[in-house]
C-alpha cells in the first residue's frame, strides 16, 4: 500500500511540474512587440478630421484657437484647411506625427501651432 501511495505521489509530482515547465517556456512564435495585447494601432487612419488649432504668432503676440477640418496621412498631419476657403499644407510645415491625437509644430514664417484632433 505504501509502495502505491508513494509511486502516486512521484507520478502526480512529475505531471505538475511538467505542466509548470510548459507553462513557463511558452514556444509562442511573437515576440513581446508583436503580442497582439500590446500590438500598437494606428489611431487616425488617413483621412480629415476636425480639430482644435492654438495659433500663436511670436511677431506681433497674437493667439487665437479655432476649431478647423485637418487632414492625417500616415498618421502624420498634413495639411489645416482655412474656414476661409485657404490651407496651410507641407510647402509651408513639414509633415508632424500626429498618431497620438496631437501635434506641435512651426510653419515657415515662424508661427506656432498646437493641433489636437477632437
Amino acid at each position: 500500500m505504501k509502495r502505491i501511495i508513494l509511486l502516486l505521489a512521484i507520478f502526480l509530482t512529475l505531471v505538475a511540474c511538467n505542466q509548470r515547465k510548459s507553462y513557463y517556456n511558452d514556444d509562442s512564435s511573437e515576440s513581446y512587440e508583436e503580442s497582439t495585447f500590446y500590438k500598437e494601432e494606428e489611431e487616425y487612419p488617413d483621412g480629415t478630421y476636425e480639430a482644435e488649432v492654438k495659433v500663436y504668432n511670436p511677431d506681433t503676440g497674437h493667439k487665437a484657437t479655432y476649431t478647423l477640418d485637418v487632414e492625417v496621412e500616415d498618421a502624420e498631419l498634413t495639411k489645416i484647411y482655412w474656414n476661409n476657403g485657404g490651407w496651410l499644407d507641407d510647402s509651408h510645415f513639414s509633415p508632424v506625427d500626429i498618431s497620438d491625437g496631437s501635434a506641435s509644430f512651426e510653419d515657415d514664417r515662424g508661427r506656432e501651432y498646437k493641433v489636437e484632433l477632437n
